[in-house]
């Protein structure tokens, strides 16, 4: 009698809550990925190399495109190793709304104020992350009063701090 080899276990497939459709735009465009399974968002990569000079901004082309499910929209976000660097993305967070299906670009400003700061970004570094944020269905309701505050009307700094 032939003895076969102890079948392998199966994997589970991972059950998803929801599904972000990304188009690919070009052959060379990444798509989102997460470092951890726990990250709450994903890592989206410069699909070129490009320059951003000192005081200027810059839009990053991404080479994707994405479409959300239903009732959710995307935000996009800096990495939060941005702060070590003098740049910022200058729509922050920028909103992909559901009806918009065109390039994710990432709008990013080079604060570096004391010359010569220019900064490379390569193609495939990670220049921001993305986030599926549910839409709420939200009704404006105009009163004449509202509700009494602790804080009330005191604005910035009021905390003391």
């Amino acid at each position: 009698m032939p003895m076969h080899p102890p079948k392998e276990p199966r994997k589970k497939k991972k059950k998803y809550d929801l599904q972000l459709k990304v188009k690919r735009l070009t052959k060379t465009a990444k798509l989102p990925t997460k470092a951890h399974d726990t990250d709450a968002c994903f890592d989206v990569y410069s699909d070129k190399d490009c320059w951003i000079s000192t005081r200027g901004s810059f839009s990053i082309s991404t080479g994707i495109s994405v479409q959300t499910p239903p009732g959710y929209h995307l935000e996009i976000r800096p990495r939060s190793s941005i702060s070590k660097t003098c740049l910022a993305i200058t729509n922050s967070p920028g909103t992909v709304d559901a009806g918009y299906t065109g390039e994710v670009k990432i709008l990013i400003r080079n604060y570096n104020s004391w010359g010569g700061g220019d900064i490379l970004i390569n193609k495939g570094d990670r220049i921001a992350q993305i986030r599926l944020e549910r839409d709420w269905d939200t009704e404006i309701v105009e009163v004449d009063e509202l509700e009494e505050m602790d804080r009330g009307d005191n604005g910035f700094g009021s905390t003391g701090k």
